[in-house]
């Protein structure tokens, strides 16, 4: 059992990720608490988030093309069944309107 350091409440020891730096090796906030401080991060900062995500987007153009076109040749059947599935469900969606 452990202590997590944000809630305070007494949880097993699958309650939190690893961390290699600490002694025990486990994280000091269990994943639920570490998961919400993620969000709210994420929406504190989401303007900023924003403008960097274009920014780095511009600036690495043309390895994002040659990632993306690697991507699409590595995994066509995983992409295809992927817009075939979606073409199904939005067809019956309409179906049932």
């Amino acid at each position: 059992m452990r202590k997590c350091r944000e809630c305070k409440i007494l949880k097993d020891e699958s309650e939190f990720s690893v961390a290699k730096s600490n002694k025990d090796g486990l994280n000091n906030r269990c994943k639920r608490c570490v998961c919400n401080y993620g969000k709210k991060w994420n929406q504190k900062h989401k303007e900023e988030k924003v403008v960097y995500s274009k920014k780095y987007r511009q600036e690495h153009l043309a390895h994002l093309k040659k990632y993306m076109k690697q991507y699409y040749i590595d995994n066509k059947d995983r992409i295809k069944l992927r817009e075939y599935m979606s073409m199904s469900s939005m067809s019956s969606e309409k179906e049932n309107k």
